[in-house]
């Protein structure tokens, strides 16, 4: 669908205006507005307030892990008591869970809700530790094992946007620096972090711009942006990986080529259709994109894609995202340029004057006017 204007309408909104329209009866307003409200799973708090209810909960599982060791009620040096102790845990927040879904909007609610996202928050990291342990001589694919099945168990029955998000992203995290940093058989480190980049960003977009995704899975689709930034990032501070004293450097011209064509792909989506790149003012976007993919970062084609489906989705969270995240590219882009001062500042004056210059081009053939 196209996208004219960044403005975002609330349901009630979109009823009245179709009601004021004269597009669906007034008898049906009552039974819209119900339907909505049944398909709303939970009412979500602000991101600040899940910033800080994430933060809450793995402070309180430390605390709940240092307890139990200071009054050993757990074996420290037994990795089934870590994971037996985690499935307590994680049985205890779905109890908790299921408690408190019976008394929505009350402040026992809110509190049975807090215990049961620190409980699980605190079965899930002695669960991971334990098999960590357990599988001692590789820690790094002992941890993404556990993530995983952890996740997994829990994934469909934890009705919680932000376990699912945090749960996701941890498993996502724990392979990434698996393959970084783990040794793996016949140098094939490259060609395995590549396929990992490409099926994240295949199933990002899928989860973000396909309209028919259940709500349960876009805390997925979060988790795979946020992993698809902290994988750029980690190349734009360093282009090698192995372990330590086995560093070698690595390529991210295949990270790059799956960037470009992922952006020239959204820009037709965010356009309402791929058909549409034929236009001049779309042409013209996806050759600069292709070009972008010649001669810079993956940190940049990310960061405005984010912009572009921020905004094409009227989602301000990633709106701002990609807006943050490209001056912090740009700077790791020209940082890492092996040239003096004065030929960056050449590149960055040059830059800047083909960008004003195909603005007044744009401007003067009206390819700046939306359609």
């Amino acid at each position: 669908m196209s996208s004219r204007h960044m403005t975002a309408y609330t349901a009630r909104q979109l009823f009245d205006g179709w009601l004021s329209g004269g597009l669906i009866a007034k008898d049906d307003y009552k039974q819209l507005e119900d339907f909505t409200l049944s398909q709303q799973l939970e009412r979500e708090l602000p991101l600040y307030l899940r910033i800080l209810v994430g933060i809450g909960a793995f402070i309180a599982s430390i605390c709940f892990i240092a307890f139990l060791g200071v009054a050993k009620l757990i074996n420290l040096e037994m990795e089934a008591s870590w994971i037996v102790w985690g499935i307590i845990f994680i049985a205890g927040a779905l109890l908790f869970a299921f408690a408190s879904s019976d008394k929505a909007r009350t402040i026992q609610h809110s509190f049975l809700i807090q215990i049961s996202f620190c409980s699980m928050a605190t079965g899930k990291t002695l669960f991971v530790a334990g098999v960590a342990l357990l599988l001692d001589p590789y820690p790094g694919w002992g941890i993404t094992l556990a993530t995983l099945l952890v996740t997994l168990a829990t994934y469909h029955v934890y009705n919680m946007a932000i376990d699912r998000f945090l749960s996701s992203l941890a498993v996502l995290n724990s392979l990434f620096f698996t393959l970084t940093m783990e040794h793996i058989p016949f140098g094939a480190e490259e060609p395995l972090i590549n396929v990992f980049f490409i099926v994240q960003l295949a199933a990002a977009a899928i989860l973000m711009t396909h309209g028919k995704v259940r709500r349960d899975y876009l805390p997925l689709g979060y988790a795979l942006i946020a992993s698809l930034c902290i994988v750029v990032v980690h190349f734009a501070m360093t282009s090698q990986i192995g372990r330590w004293g086995h560093h070698y450097d690595f390529s991210p011209a295949t990270i790059n080529i799956a960037l470009t064509v992922a952006l020239v792909a959204l820009i037709g989506w965010a356009a309402g259709n791929i058909a549409k790149l034929t236009q001049p003012a779309l042409l013209m976007a996806s050759l600069a994109a292709a070009v972008l993919g010649i001669v810079s970062a993956p940190g940049i084609l990310l960061s405005i894609g984010l912009v572009i489906l921020g905004y094409a989705k009227h989602d301000r969270l990633l709106l701002v995202t990609g807006a943050l995240l490209f001056p912090v590219f740009l700077f790791f882009y020209y940082y890492n340029l092996d040239l003096t001062l004065m030929a960056k500042s050449g590149i960055l004056v040059a830059s800047g004057a083909l960008l004003l210059a195909g603005r007044a081009y744009m401007h003067f053939r009206g390819l700046d006017k939306e359609t």
